[in-house]
Formats: structure tokens, C-alpha cells, sequence
């Protein structure tokens, strides 16, 4: 498995996912903030134990935060993030790209 290696190179492959490195409102900065919380919730969770410190772990943790984020109560909430995840892997193979690239 290719490795990411410690903490803090998983702080830093979120930073560079999220982009908050640029200059952004307060509001913003708030909302980011909460998406990264909760993409280590996914990191941490018990499920990914075994998997933390790899590619694999964060591609887990992605997948988890992708599938599960907050969305709009509506109707069909759940049909539409599972065809949004399922048919349109942008995000994730932009989370991946960057991942491998910081792996060492």
C-alpha cells in the first residue's frame, strides 16, 4: 500500500484538496473548516483503522465523506449522492491525483 506517512501529511493533502490556501471570507473559511473536520471524523473512524497512514485509508475516508456529507432533505437526497458519487468520480480522482502525488 502506498504510504502517506504521519499526520501531517494528511493535514496537508486536505489542505491542498480543499484549497485553503486561498484567500477566502470568513464564512468561508467557517464552512471549509467543517468540511475538514468531518473528513477526519471519516480518517479516524474505527472502520479505517487499519487503513491509516496509506492512500487506501484516505481514499476510504473520502469515499466515507462524499457518501455521508450533509446535504438537503429532499425526496430522493439519498438516490441523488449515490448517482452523484457513483457517476461523477470529479472529486474523487481530483482527491486521488493529489493524495499519490504527496505519497511517498
Amino acid at each position: 500500500m502506498l504510504k502517506i506517512g504521519g499526520i501531517d501529511n494528511v493535514y496537508r493533502i486536505i489542505d491542498a484538496f480543499f484549497d485553503s490556501t486561498r484567500e477566502i471570507t470568513e464564512r468561508q473559511q467557517k464552512a471549509i473548516m467543517g468540511k475538514k473536520e468531518f473528513f477526519m471524523e471519516c480518517y479516524e473512524a474505527e472502520d479505517n483503522s487499519d487503513f491509516r497512514g496509506t492512500v487506501w485509508g484516505l481514499t476510504n475516508a473520502m469515499t466515507d465523506f462524499l457518501t455521508h456529507k450533509k446535504r438537503k432533505e429532499t425526496a430522493h437526497a439519498n438516490d441523488s449522492a449515490f448517482m452523484s458519487v457513483t457517476f461523477d468520480t470529479t472529486a474523487l480522482n481530483r482527491f486521488l491525483e493529489i493524495a499519490t502525488s504527496m505519497a511517498r
